[in-house]
């Protein structure tokens, strides 16, 4: 908790000087006993005092996302029930706060700010440079901070697109590769079959590969292409959305930067889209399915060439020769019913 937070609230709940400077000196570090104890003596000298509804507004500003009345009661020592109901109850008619309307006692704080987009001077020229399997570049764009979705059946193969294009685009962007189930040696295979099929050396990788089950946000380089292979959720597939949400907020959207997530996720063979349902198409500005033989543009917001709709859009193939180069590639357009 924040030390001028804590400062007011054992202040205003009646706790003295001395007691409070010794809690201050015994969970504080150099560092920051200095100032604390400064805050310490200015704020209770002070002829207004600490006034409950000033300290919880404080607090209310600190918070990210939904809280309860539980953790302010926990965080602010000395105050009432019937202080803090009041006070919530002013700050809900103030609008600096909302209720959650299916959970009792559950509050977010209202941020009113929002960036303003200076689409006058977007760079139009600023989408992307990337080279995709199936030569997706030439029917597809995709821009600065952009989520692609490549949700594929099992063994369908998936991963081998994933690292070819992550082979394709290494050497424009900064590209880390994030893999929840292949480890050193199942990876190391999979690199030399790239090499086997004589398309790179596994000395010219410029790939950073980690190991990564989940919590994916938290790792996301706001400016490089991130690769996740795969999201993985066995139940409750309704939070897909939500995770790639996440991921989205951490990439950067300015037309000067590269930032990029591409997610590969699970999905039945008799669907035509992953895991999540149609919430796992929400953010995604590319949508791609993959079935046995078979890839389909299921989403795609931005069109390469004005005429063409690849929408539908679906290339069929052989197989893939020693699991990483997709071979007697054939492209389909739309099927219109």
């Amino acid at each position: 908790m924040d030390n001028k937070i804590l400062i007011k609230a054992l202040l205003a709940g009646g706790v003295g000087q001395v007691e409070i400077a010794e809690f201050l000196t015994e969970h504080n570090d150099n560092s920051h006993l200095e100032e604390a104890l400064n805050f310490l003596h200015e704020t209770a000298n002070t002829s207004k005092g600490v006034k409950l509804s000033v300290l919880v507004r404080d607090w209310v500003e600190q918070q990210e996302g939904w809280f309860t009345l539980q953790q302010l009661s926990r965080d602010i020592p000395g105050l009432t029930t019937a202080n803090r109901d009041m006070i919530i109850s002013r700050l809900k008619k103030d609008c600096v706060i909302e209720a959650d309307g299916t959970t009792a006692g559950r509050y977010r704080r209202i941020n009113g700010e929002s960036d303003l987009i200076d689409w006058q001077h977007a760079d139009l020229s600023s989408a992307l440079d990337l080279e995709f399997p199936f030569r997706l570049e030439d029917y597809c764009l995709v821009f600065p901070g952009n989520v692609i979705v490549v949700a594929g059946s099992g063994n369908a193969g998936k991963s081998a697109f994933m690292l070819d294009f992550a082979r394709r685009n290494m050497n424009k962007y900064k590209t880390v590769y994030f893999s929840s189930e292949m480890g050193d040696v199942e990876l190391a295979h999979r690199i030399h079959q790239f090499e086997e099929n004589g398309i790179i050396s596994i000395t010219d990788w410029n790939v950073e590969f980690r190991d990564r089950l989940n919590n994916f946000a938290d790792v996301i380089q706001p400016d490089a292409i991130n690769i996740i292979d795969y999201m993985e959720i066995t139940d409750k597939f309704y939070l897909i959305s939500g995770m790639i949400l996440d991921v989205w907020k951490k990439l950067n959207h300015n037309g000067q930067h590269s930032g990029l997530a591409v997610i590969s996720l699970q999905k039945k063979s008799n669907v035509d889209i992953g895991r999540g349902g149609e919430g796992s198409m929400e953010k995604a500005r590319l949508y791609l399915n993959m079935d046995y033989n078979k890839l389909t543009i299921k989403k795609a917001k931005a069109w390469k060439q004005h005429d063409i709709n690849p929408n539908g859009m679906y290339f069929t193939f052989k197989g893939l020769r020693r699991g990483c180069e997709f071979v007697d590639i054939q492209r389909w357009d739309a099927v219109v019913e």
